[in-house]
Formats: C-alpha cells, structure tokens, sequence
C-alpha cells in the first residue's frame, strides 16, 4: 500500500562470533528452519505444516518452543495454526502479529 511505511531489521551471528563478543546478548537462536506449501484455498494453514516440519527436523516438542510468531495478512492465519497445533494463544504473537503492528492496509 502506498499509504503505510515500515523497515525492520534483524542480525544474525554464528556461535563463534557469539563466543568471541560475550558482551553481546542474544534474544533467541534459531535452531531449524522449514518451508511448506498447499493450494492456495488452504494457504491459511500451511505455517503449521511448515512448523511441524521444522520441529521434526529439529528433534524437538511443540512444548520446547517459547513463543511462536506466525506473520500473517490476515489475523485469522494466527488462529487457524494456533488451534491446528494446539497452541497456548498466551505464547502465539504476542506483540500482535503483523496485521496488528502495521500490516499495509
């Protein structure tokens, strides 16, 4: 949209650089990544597909994961993953998601 503006940044560092600058403190570490798709009628549910891929591979539990972030066009794609993973809503998007910190409108 042509009326709303917004940047956003992010600094990813490897372990080594982490333990050579011990001053620094990391807010998270990412530990696995995943990509999913389905038709596009589906679109709303493929970040669970995506996140349960990613655990998987990670060898982990839903229940390891702190928070979950699905940033989203629409609000309902954070309730439709929420419930498909039978998420605790106080740990999905907890600062709003994108629709509510600015989403072009």
């Amino acid at each position: 949209s042509t009326i709303s503006d917004g940047a956003a940044a992010l600094v990813l560092v490897s372990g080594r650089w982490l333990k050579s600058n011990p001053s620094c403190k990391p807010l998270c570490r990412i530990i696995q990544t995943a990509d999913a798709a389905h038709e596009p009628i589906f679109f709303t549910t493929a970040p669970a597909k995506a996140a349960l891929k990613a655990i998987n591979k990670a060898n982990i539990q839903l229940s390891d994961i702190d928070l979950f972030e699905f940033n989203e066009a629409f609000s309902v794609v954070a309730i439709a993953n929420q419930q498909i993973l039978g998420l605790d809503k106080d740990k999905v998007n907890v600062n709003g998601g994108a629709v509510a910190l600015g989403h072009p409108l």
